[in-house]
């Protein structure tokens, strides 16, 4: 709805302590997927700066693939989140 405003206010609302989540949440995964983890976060982190860069300039294109960009990383973030089955 380029509704821009509450995008932006959601960005650094909820998404910028799901950032900081992430981030704490990375260093406590299974060591062989902790870095990997780290590094989703912090990209996770760029693209919701870009995104919030292209709200501000109202670029819609851009802050498609931003957004994205951002749901793929963390879906890949959530993929290395051992299951209890895996932990079992």
């Amino acid at each position: 709805t380029k509704d821009w405003v509450n995008i932006r206010s959601f960005i650094h609302g909820p998404m910028g302590e799901l950032r900081e989540r992430l981030g704490r949440l990375s260093a406590r995964l299974l060591p062989q997927d902790a870095s990997a983890a780290k590094a989703l976060a912090d990209e996770i982190g760029v693209h919701l700066e870009q995104l919030d860069a292209a709200a501000a300039d109202y670029n819609q294109v851009e802050a498609g693939k931003q957004y994205r960009l951002a749901l793929d990383d963390f879906d890949s973030f959530l993929n290395l989140i051992p299951t209890a089955a895996e932990e079992a």
